[in-house]
């Protein structure tokens, strides 16, 4: 069961936070952005310019690596009112449709309480078992981290933003770790096999990747410095396999420097288990906060012993209110 949920977590489990960290503007000595780490990253025309106007390149990765306020967006959600419409389909071997499962929810937040009702819904026969529960461990996880069953109140989340192990059981501090590979690329993690793998930015990773900063407009309007990740092409099949993140592509609005998208995939094979998940968030700022807009996931995750799971879900986030 530890292994089941360690997988199914590092595909699903993106909940909550948000700091609006400053890149320095002071004047720089332009060579010495190329100093050390930063002289591995590319940059396009308009960068170049930018930085040297004061664009001081190694502080902008130092906050791709600690920004926390992508986690936060995601911690906002339980402080709102919205619509929320979900679909989640399963896969065999074949990559046939086996089961599916669709909704459109309400969550409520009145008085510092929270509850959602579930307007509509529609699932295949394989979904649940005669019994009503779920056949899948990765609709038992996306029940657990989408859905709120009762009234939950007055519920304290200044622990939510602190990815640390204060006080965590061994289930939390599972997901702590997996967080991380989430909400801060380039950390390193306690889970197995992983560890110092996902330390992108050391000198051990970051040989593997290739990094870039450009810029680009978000939906055709929201002018942004994109940051990305991707492993070089010219690496051996054991040099790839020794990575776990194998792109990375972050999207920082220009003017807030807030993250506002984010694309991931991640892919590792071990004896005990494996996974290879490719996941998409957009983020949506209304009443001067930022939310999750959309998320997709699309993955397939094995363990020892057990069935694998092939899934593809999307959430969409609409009409929230204060």
């Amino acid at each position: 069961m530890k292994w089941n949920l360690i997988i199914l977590i590092l595909g699903l489990n993106f909940f909550t936070g948000l700091s609006q960290t400053k890149i320095p503007t002071h004047k720089i000595n332009y060579d010495s952005v190329y100093s050390g780490f930063t002289g591995f990253v590319y940059l396009d025309s308009v960068v170049v310019r930018a930085s040297r106007n004061g664009f001081d390149i190694g502080d902008f990765i130092k906050m791709v690596k600690n920004d926390n306020s992508f986690y936060k967006a995601f911690k906002n959600l339980r402080f709102a009112e919205y619509d929320f419409d979900n679909k989640l389909v399963f896969f065999d071997k074949k990559k046939r449709k086996k089961a599916g499962y669709t909704s459109s929810n309400h969550q409520y937040y009145r008085n510092r309480c929270r509850w959602m009702e579930v307007k509509s819904t529609k699932e295949s026969h394989k979904y649940m078992d005669s019994k009503g529960r779920y056949n899948f461990y990765t609709a038992k996880l996306y029940d657990r981290l989408f859905y709120t069953h009762g009234k939950v109140c007055n519920q304290d989340t200044s622990h939510i933003l602190k990815l640390d192990i204060y006080r965590a059981n061994r289930l939390e501090k599972y997901v702590l770790e997996l967080k991380k590979l989430i909400f801060s690329p380039g950390k390193k993690t306690n889970i197995p096999f992983i560890g110092s793998k996902m330390e992108i930015f050391s000198k051990k990773m970051r040989k593997y990747y290739n990094f870039s900063i450009t810029q680009e407009n978000y939906n055709d309007s929201i002018p942004c410095y994109v940051f990305t990740a991707y492993l070089k092409p010219n690496l051996t099949i054991s040099q790839a396999d020794n990575t776990v993140l194998k792109y990375l592509k972050t999207y920082f609005a220009k003017k807030s420097l807030q993250i506002i998208r984010r694309e991931y995939h991640l892919k590792y094979e071990t004896l005990a288990y494996n996974f290879n998940v490719k996941m998409s968030i957009k983020l949506q700022k209304k009443f001067g906060k930022y939310y999750p807009k959309n998320i997709k996931y699309d993955g397939t995750w094995h363990i020892l012993f057990k069935k694998r799971e092939t899934c593809k879900f999307e959430t969409g986030i609409s009409n929230l209110a204060n």
